[in-house]
């Protein structure tokens, strides 16, 4: 990663959804290459129309380097901690997506992820995904 922020030309390019099927929330305080690790997953391996917002609750390390080398995603920039249920709440505000989706900034993604997920949620309407950590 520090390789990646060393020149402020690279980027991560998001595709650009005008009606995403699914907005992606992640909550960011500090840990930034927990992030970009992430991030590159999501590029890598999400199959469906998406949109990324990041929640960034006053990050004091490379986080803000790190967010200006991002292309087609939503930032909302908390000078101070706000805590986690504020930070989410604040990204769902901006959410376009039919579906919201809360991600962990350590989380890295695999291949047809986003696309199961749905699939399990338009098949059973009634299911209810929470994940326990």
């Amino acid at each position: 990663m520090n390789y990646f922020l060393s020149d402020q030309k690279r980027r991560l390019l998001f595709p650009k959804h005008e009606t995403p099927l699914v907005s992606i929330i992640i909550l960011t305080f500090n840990k930034a290459s927990y992030t970009h690790q992430c991030l590159q997953s999501l590029l890598e391996h999400t199959d469906l129309p998406y949109e990324v917002l990041i929640v960034d609750n006053g990050s004091t390390d490379n986080t803000p380097l790190l967010l200006k080398q991002l292309d087609n995603i939503v930032e909302i920039i908390h000078q101070k901690n706000l805590g986690f249920i504020i930070g989410c709440n604040e990204g769902a505000k901006k959410a376009k997506g039919k579906y919201l989706l809360f991600l962990n900034n350590d989380t890295v993604v695999t291949k047809n992820w986003l696309s199961c997920l749905i699939k399990t949620l338009e098949t059973y309407p009634v299911v209810e995904l929470s994940v326990v950590n």
